[in-house]
């Protein structure tokens, strides 16, 4: 494995009709991740997405819908903080609960 000082270079492989130059594509797809990052790990790690076991009829959209809700009320909060530490407040106080969902 190298060490941090060592530079690695990796090589990736796209497959697209778009037909644009090089650094715009390579803005496309940063800014893919970008939300890959930003929303749906948020969604996977701090919410338990990927953990979830609802499968019958309509459960897991339904608790899909209320992560998203969730997840949008914390962003919603001033505080410039992890979602996890905006997150255990909530489970354990009333009155920040209600804080969040006046917000």
């Amino acid at each position: 494995m190298p060490s941090a000082a060592e530079p690695v270079t990796l090589t990736r492989y796209y497959l697209s009709s778009l037909t644009v130059p090089a650094a715009t594509f390579m803005h496309v797809v940063r800014r893919h991740w970008g939300i890959e990052h930003h929303l749906h790990w948020v969604l996977d790690v701090v919410l338990g997405e990927d953990q979830s076991r609802k499968r019958a009829e309509q459960a897991a959209a339904n608790y899909a819908a209320i992560r998203q809700l969730v997840l949008r009320l914390l962003q919603a909060l001033p505080e410039r903080i992890s979602f996890q530490h905006k997150q255990n407040p909530c489970a354990l106080s009333d009155e920040h609960r209600h804080r969040c969902l006046q917000f």
